[in-house]
């Protein structure tokens, strides 16, 4: 059997919302969700997170070419070097954008923390995603992992 993940994120890859925020961001989640094992992860600097098996490619926001290959070289490089910033310039077009502004088939995106959550079911209505961006005190991405 698989499973599935229901990530909250902050949009900004930065935001680093009180763990009292999170917390109640997280426990908010739970009462709208039925699940399981909630997680909340913090981290130092903006990491990515991915969709697992349920990932997509990645594309350029500008020309839309696929630049899945190059962009896990650059992750990879950056991490190699500490490199903490998400400032790139993309390989196909040579425009200046962010790693989290990249198109991602599905939802990926990266931060500093994230809130989780092992269930199934529909993503998070209009009203239940204003509930937690309130809580959090910062506009949110899902993201769905799939094991």
């Amino acid at each position: 059997m698989s499973d599935h993940f229901m990530i909250i994120i902050p949009m900004d890859p930065f935001a680093k919302p009180s763990e009292e925020r999170c917390q109640a961001a997280l426990d908010r989640l739970c009462e709208l969700r039925t699940g399981y094992e909630p997680e909340l992860e913090f981290f130092d600097k903006p990491e990515f997170i991915w969709a697992a098996e349920s990932a997509g490619g990645v594309f350029c926001p500008f020309c839309a070419a696929d630049i899945e290959s190059w962009f896990f070289e650059e992750l990879r490089y950056r991490e190699e070097r500490g490199q903490q910033d998400l400032v790139i310039t993309t390989p196909c077009c040579a425009r200046s954008t962010s790693f989290n502004d990249l198109d991602f088939e599905d939802r990926q995106g990266f931060a500093c923390v994230t809130m989780e959550i092992n269930c199934r079911g529909a993503d998070l209505e209009p009203f239940e995603r204003e509930e937690i961006e309130a809580v959090l005190g910062v506009p949110v991405r899902v993201i769905w992992r799939h094991l």
